[in-house]
């Protein structure tokens, strides 16, 4: 993404260019901080479910660092593959999440499903995963 953006001949493409590298360096600099904060909230737990979110933003922070240098073939695919399963580990956390807050008793009811939402495990903290996923994504989109 730098190559390409030093390499834009219109105004148009160096600003289009711009906001890939801005928005890729925001993934750059917020996995290794997810990991901080996950890790000081404690989730490193038994269940190997709890380490999913680790794996996923240390993959994420690999595939960013290698996309911003290259983003030709294989680093392409394996960016796109590696955004792809963050935005589903977020998803999936959501709704663990979510069943776990529910206690055994899932039950869809409006008041319900708001006390699961505000329950013991954060069900909106997963989709930073799933925010980041997207918005790298996002940058691998070509307008031509």
């Amino acid at each position: 993404m730098i190559q390409a953006y030093r390499q834009a001949h219109t105004p148009n493409q160096k600003i289009l260019e711009g906001v890939r590298t801005a928005f890729l360096l925001f993934n750059l600099v917020a996995c290794p901080m997810y990991l901080v904060e996950i890790s000081l909230l404690g989730h490193w737990l038994e269940s190997w479910t709890s380490k999913w979110p680790y794996f996923a933003m240390l993959l994420g922070f690999i595939a960013t660092g290698m996309i911003l240098v290259n983003r030709r073939g294989g680093v392409r695919t394996f960016f796109i593959a590696v955004m792809a399963f963050l935005a589903i580990t977020g998803v999936a956390g959501f709704l663990y999440h979510l069943l776990y807050n529910f206690g055994g008793e899932v039950s869809w009811a409006a008041r319900d499903t708001l006390d699961a939402l505000e329950g013991e495990r954060p069900v909106l903290a997963p989709l930073a995963f799933a925010h980041i996923g997207l918005v790298g994504l996002l940058c691998m989109y070509k307008a031509d």
